[in-house]
């Protein structure tokens, strides 16, 4: 009985060696440069079996698939189709509908003349290797999908709402450039954004394009991603979750925006120059990393944003706060490296505000202009018309009123002033008036 045992295990063992042996890689070859379906066998080299690693043949075979030079349409219109390589020499690979995936390491190399299509298409894994031109990989429409993708080479994309949504991470050594309307990428779960030049350049298109995170994802730009151009939204997600940007986000083409929303986190590079503007009009924005400036360039800080820690090259620019800046336990010093700042409709709330000689807080004619909670120490300027509220701090420095311009300060637990005509210096706590009452004049002028 234990020798049929032993001899029935030997045989066994001999048997799988012999499926192993005759596994193999076969080289699949699309036979003519002639329009035509993945799944049908007898195109291919491989036939009787179409190539896929899971098609059902005998032997277990993978295949790397090989496409000749050509004008052509190969279409991927089956589900499931798993290779381990492709060389594309020519003609056009247009995953259709379906999902086309590459065994870990594989890779699809792009000729210059061939060109990979996404039409609500899934690639999974692969890395792709563009040839020159930036015509080598096309997203057609929103509902395509990149999942562990990485893309070394250029690629511009003109289809109109020509998108895609990244999961599993993606890496791009090259630039990809946005021409289109509507168009962007969308990132789901827990991803990191490696490397990569995304220029969104809408000239032709002058609509909206985005980076975007997902509700609730977690999504780092690594510290070699660049992400820049005109109409484009950088959108954090709202809710859980948050955008990290470790890279640089620049609003670099004069007359033209970036704006940044939803939840983000900065320790990189967040910027205007070359005469472009930037806004922040996060739910909840920080960063300790850089925020840029350049000459003829605006910052504008709308939504919920807080600078502790971050380093500020804005002297050469215009910044205007119309949101709501959290500066408690933090000091924003106003000084060479910041130049004046324009409070315009917006709102400090808490730590303190300095300004060094040769530098203002300006308050605009807006009226509800707050500082809340702040200790300010230097040289505040309010514009014709325009109105301040200092409420629960403290007021130092000098205080310059524009004609029919006003400000109000209030220590915390001061009963409200009573208005008096002008107000031009304070060197106290105390409670101090030159707005008239009114309804509208909030908590701090009653």
């Amino acid at each position: 009985m234990r020798r049929s045992l032993l001899l029935l295990s030997v045989g066994g063992v001999l048997g799988l060696a012999q499926a192993a042996a005759a596994q193999s890689q076969v080289t699949a070859n699309w036979l003519n440069p002639v329009n035509g379906s993945w799944g049908n066998p007898p195109f291919w080299s491989s036939n009787p079996f179409f190539p896929s690693n899971n098609n059902g043949n005998p032997n277990h075979d993978t295949y790397h698939v090989v496409m000749p030079s050509g004008a052509y349409t190969l279409s991927l219109d089956i589900s499931n189709v798993i290779v381990d390589s492709i060389d594309m020499n020519g003609g056009t690979l247009l995953i259709d509908q379906h999902a086309l995936s590459i065994v870990p390491g594989g890779i699809i190399d792009v000729a210059p003349s061939a060109q990979l299509h996404l039409f609500f298409g899934t690639l999974n894994n692969a890395t792709i290797n563009l040839g020159t031109g930036g015509t080598g990989l096309r997203l057609e429409r929103d509902g395509n999908t990149l999942s562990g993708v990485t893309i070394n080479g250029d690629a511009t994309f003109t289809d109109n709402t020509a998108a895609a949504t990244i999961t599993s991470g993606l890496s791009v050594n090259g630039t990809l450039t946005f021409q289109n309307r509507l168009g962007g990428l969308t990132f789901a779960g827990t991803e990191t954004v490696t490397g990569g030049n995304y220029f969104f350049d809408t000239a032709l298109n002058p609509t909206t394009r985005f980076m975007s995170a997902g509700a609730g994802a977690n999504v780092t730009f690594d510290p070699n991603v660049f992400v820049h151009g005109r109409d484009l939204e950088v959108h954090g997600p709202t809710g859980l979750g948050m955008l990290a940007n470790q890279g640089r986000i620049s609003a670099d083409i004069a007359g033209q925006s970036v704006s940044i929303t939803g939840r983000f986190t900065n320790s990189g590079v967040i910027e205007a120059i070359g005469g472009g503007t930037l806004n922040l009009l996060a739910d909840s924005l920080s960063s300790a990393g850089t925020v840029r400036a350049g000459p003829g360039s605006t910052l504008n800080i709308g939504g919920q944003a807080s600078f502790a820690g971050a380093s500020f090259d804005t002297a050469a620019g215009t910044v205007n706060l119309r949101g709501t800046l959290n500066n408690a336990g933090n000091t924003l010093a106003l000084g060479a490296s910041t130049g004046s700042w324009n409070i315009d409709g917006g709102t400090i709330s808490g730590g303190a505000v300095t300004t060094a000689p040769g530098t203002t807080l300006n308050a605009g004619a807006p009226s509800n202009n707050r500082l809340q909670g702040v200790n300010f120490d230097g040289q505040l300027n309010v514009a014709s018309s325009g109105r301040m509220f200092v409420t629960d701090g403290s007021l130092h420095g000098g205080v310059s009123l524009g004609a029919g311009a006003c400000s109000t300060s209030r220590a915390a637990g001061a009963r409200p002033p009573r208005s008096r005509p002008t107000t031009r210096r304070s060197t106290s706590a105390a409670p101090r008036s030159s707005c008239p009452a009114s309804p509208s004049s909030g908590p701090a002028a009653r």
